[in-house]
């Protein structure tokens, strides 16, 4: 018998098939099609396999509300993984180490802070960095784009939806990378208040 859960769950994994595939295609580019391979490698750190997964290229389209679409003939953007947990954290928080895609973010390969989100649904880059300083009491590193990102080598996070900022990183200690986003991390954490009217 077909039940509304069972058809949720396989549409659920039909979609994270289709995410891993369209990863993989556009790391097979970077690693072996790709004229633009040579340039973006030197562009990352010896050791980002560890806290950022493998990076792709793809020629993609931006789409609205901070999407993008893989197209043929569009422009070229580097594409990151993100997953629940940052894949080489295992010796740090092993009880926590789920290696679960959840989205790709794509990064304008010419212009880094310009990037978009495939599914929307990743609210950060490097989300388990948020476990381990809880757990560990560390400050939290917050890059302003992921080839930043990257090339720390996945230690810290990037915000990627700021309508959950005040939810994710309140009571974090933060370390912006610039004042700039260390003014827009201060305006986003500060609460909204109101005032109650007087009873007539």
């Amino acid at each position: 018998m077909t039940t509304l859960d069972s058809i949720c769950g396989e549409r659920a994994w039909a979609e994270r098939l289709e995410l891993v595939r369209e990863h993989w295609a556009s790391v097979r580019r970077l690693w072996l099609d790709s004229d633009d391979a040579a340039r973006i490698k030197s562009d990352l750190p010896d050791d980002f396999l560890l806290g950022c997964g493998m990076p792709g290229i793809a020629s993609i389209k931006p789409a609205g509300d901070d999407r993008f679409d893989f197209v043929e003939d569009g422009q070229p953007a580097v594409i990151i993984p993100c997953y629940d947990t940052i894949p080489g954290m295992l010796g740090a928080n092993p009880e926590r180490h789920v290696e679960h895609l959840v989205d790709l973010v794509a990064v304008a390969s010419d212009q880094p802070d310009q990037f978009w989100r495939r599914r929307g649904e990743a609210l950060v880059l490097g989300s388990a960095y948020l476990d381990i300083a809880g757990q560990e009491g560390e400050p939290v590193p917050v890059f302003r784009n992921p080839m930043a990102w990257i090339q720390s080598g996945g230690d810290g996070i990037v915000v990627l939806d700021w309508n959950w900022t005040a939810d994710l990183l309140l009571g974090f200690d933060l370390i912006a990378e610039d004042v700039e986003l260390g003014d827009r991390l201060e305006a986003a954490l500060k609460p909204d208040i109101w005032v109650m009217e007087a009873a007539a």
